[in-house]
């Protein structure tokens, strides 16, 4: 993913607002963001950026491009549903291979903060049982 960013051109951004992060793609940009006069956690920017990025990628690459409201209201909400689940699948991925490359477990915690420790949970189980699977 850091590949396609290089390659892209897109920039990143920290702001001060109470969105958590996003791609503007009419500046081809990736943000970050918490409420003013508080820090967010290193591991959940991480995260968040992750998730950005993967915004901004489902967008380029038009697999999953921004839902328009003209196709439909069912269609739409389709299609944020399966923005969503794609991004935050890729932050579980963006978890699992940190924890398992350098072991920080915070990153985990920060994961279950959000709401999601059942999804890395999940997708850590499927990755042992392929391995298993390949021995």
């Amino acid at each position: 993913m850091l590949a396609f960013v290089r390659d892209k051109n897109i920039e990143m951004h920290v702001l001060r607002n109470k969105q958590d992060f996003g791609y503007l793609p009419d500046k081809s940009a990736v943000y970050i963001s918490c409420p003013a006069g508080q820090d967010m956690p290193p591991a959940r920017a991480v995260i968040h950026l992750a998730g950005a990025i993967r915004q901004a990628y489902q967008q380029v690459s038009g697999e999953l491009p921004a839902p328009n409201i003209s196709a439909g209201k069912e269609r739409f909400a389709k299609q944020l549903v399966d923005k969503k689940r794609d991004y935050t699948m890729y932050q579980a991925v963006v978890v699992y291979e940190i924890v398992k490359r350098t072991g920080l477990l915070e990153i985990i915690d920060e994961f279950e903060h959000m709401g999601y420790r059942t999804l890395y949970e999940a997708y850590a189980l499927d990755m042992a049982e392929a391995s298993e699977k390949k021995e």
